[in-house]
This record gives structure tokens, sequence and C-alpha cells, in this order.
């Protein structure tokens, strides 16, 4: 349990250390920004015509975060190793989840929403998702791993 740990904190500190980046956004002006979100190495933003810009995502950090699927996007949020969108239909369409880090896989199934609901606000965590139903009931997923050591119980559902 303790090396478990213990290679988890590695993995944060190593990405907190060594992903700090100062590009620019290379589209859209200055004033079109309707949200912006800064995950673990990467950061997201969404224009007001609904398209949604990644950037920090070089090459030893890219794990399919930065690789915006084409769609028309309400809000935006990025996580972990991934970033989830609401479209402009409500559906949570997530991206990024693919490759290891250290050796961990970083797909603990945080890229895949459950069902076809539709949802108002997102928020992503490390390696899951939390989403408001717009019945206002709240849904998680991910968190699921043949190492549940990393799991501390940030998933619960309604």
């Amino acid at each position: 349990m303790y090396m478990s740990n213990l290679k988890y904190l590695l993995l944060i500190l190593g990405l907190l250390l060594f992903s700090c980046n100062t590009e620019d956004p290379s589209a859209g002006s200055d004033t079109d920004w309707v949200v912006v979100s800064a995950g673990l190495s990467h950061t997201c933003g969404l224009h007001e015509d609904g398209t949604v810009e990644c950037w920090g995502c070089e090459e030893e950090y890219d794990f399919g975060q930065c690789t915006v699927p084409d769609d028309t996007f309400i809000s935006v949020d990025a996580g972990g190793f991934h970033t989830c969108g609401i479209n402009s239909e409500g559906y949570a369409i997530c991206w990024g989840c693919t490759g290891t880090y250290f050796g961990t896989n970083v797909n603990k199934g945080q890229c895949n929403p459950p069902g076809w609901v539709q949802y108002e606000i997102l928020d992503m965590g490390f390696f899951h998702s939390y989403a408001m139903r717009r019945d206002q009931t709240i849904q998680c997923w991910g968190c699921t791993d043949e190492d549940e050591s990393w799991n501390v119980g940030q998933c619960w559902n309604d």
C-alpha cells in the first residue's frame, strides 16, 4: 500500500514540477473566451462560438487531452489526463485517457460518461469525472482499475 501511494505521489509531483507551460493559445482573439479551465498539465478554453481549444500537451504530457473532438460545446473542464465538455445538445463528451505515465495506465474510465444523459455542469478530477444531470442529480464515472489502491472513495453516485 505504501509503495503504491508513493508511486502516485511521485506521479503528481512530476507533473506539477515539470509541466508548466507558458505557450499561448493559437486561435481566437483575446476577448472571445467564455471560460478557461486548467487541468494537471494542460489548459482548455471555450470560445463564444462554441469551439474548444486546448494547449499544454507537449509530447511527454500528451495523453489525448488536447485533441478536441469536432463538436460545438457550451462548457469545458480540464482534468488530470482528460478533458470533458458538454456539447450543444447537453451531452458529455470526453477525450484523453490514452497512454501511461511512470508506468501507470492513465485511463481509469474517466473518459466514458455513462449512458446518453444530458448534463448541466461538469467537474473533472484526476482519475474521475463528476457531472450534474439536468434533473439535478449527481453522476460520477471513472475510478475503475485493476489496481484500486489509488481509489480513496472519490466516486460516489446516488
